[in-house]
């Protein structure tokens, strides 16, 4: 499901992922899996590369090198 949400997340459905990760938090409430820190993003309607611009996770980029 978490990947389902940030697929649907990368996909502009900001909705769409927003439901799947409430339903997820309703599912695990102890969110061992940290969706509560999307939601302020989805909300926001940002998008994926530029929540991972701004937290400095740029995946296949090596931050050693």
């Amino acid at each position: 499901m978490h990947g389902f949400g940030l697929c649907v997340w990368r996909l502009h459905r900001f909705e769409e992922a927003k439901c799947i990760f409430d339903r997820m938090l309703w599912l695990n409430p102890s969110d061992n899996q940290g969706v509560r820190f999307l939601i302020d993003n989805i909300d926001a309607k940002i998008s994926w590369e530029t929540a991972e611009a701004r937290r400095g996770n740029h995946y296949g980029n090596d931050p050693a090198s």
